[in-house]
């Protein structure tokens, strides 16, 4: 390849060689770096821990990327309920006071101080 390259540039300007050949190393280069992605491909995918690479159009056809379910006929309308009645337990005294503030700063107090708490200043 350079004998026919010399050859070519044999009776040619100087600036007319000096283009041709750097056209010429440009497109060996390409050529070489071509190569070498190749290589540095093949490599990698003999030597891949993670498995084998796909392409994002190898699997296209099998994945299925929308879906539409009519779920209209599973569902049905609610039926009227009864009202409700009102509480039919016993009824029950309410134990439910007021209480002064005093008491209740006193409860607090003996909280605090870890002392026993008397409960019946509430009753």
């Amino acid at each position: 390849m350079c004998a026919s390259l010399q050859e070519y540039l044999q009776g040619r300007s100087p600036h007319e060689q000096l283009r041709v050949a750097g056209d010429a190393i440009k497109n060996m280069a390409e050529v070489c770096f071509q190569r070498a992605e190749l290589m540095i491909q093949g490599w990698e995918n003999r030597y891949n821990s993670e498995g084998p690479v796909l392409d994002e159009d190898f699997l296209a056809g099998m994945i299925q990327q929308t879906m539409f379910l009519d779920v209209s006929d599973l569902c049905r309308q609610p039926k009227s309920r009864k009202s409700r009645q009102g509480f039919t337990g016993n009824p029950v005294e309410s134990i439910v006071r007021e209480v002064s503030k005093d008491a209740v700063l006193g409860f607090v107090d003996e909280l605090e101080s870890g002392d026993s708490v008397d409960l019946s200043m509430f009753c």
